[in-house]
């Protein structure tokens, strides 16, 4: 979800971005969890100044609750989850 100021002219080609890294994870079979699209990365900038914005997010700044390690464990096979916090 973009922050509420993202100017109108960024959001349909961001939510289309999204839509289609979702697709392609659900047609390979693999996990993924929404996260805030708070434009604190490197892409904040774009976005403020109303350039469409989107891509893949490694979660380094936060710990998987047991539930999301468990639906990767499940998804990747036991032990792939990662750690939960």
């Amino acid at each position: 979800t973009a922050n509420s100021d993202t100017p109108v002219t960024a959001l349909p080609g961001s939510n289309k971005m999204t839509a289609l890294y979702r697709q392609w994870f659900d047609e390979q079979n693999l996990p993924w969890n929404y996260t805030d699209f708070s434009g604190r990365s490197d892409y904040g900038p774009f976005l403020a100044e109303g350039i469409v914005a989107g891509g893949l997010f490694s979660g380094a700044d936060g710990t998987k609750t047991l539930d999301e390690r468990n639906y990767y464990d499940q998804m990747l096979g036991q032990g792939m989850g990662g750690i939960a916090g």
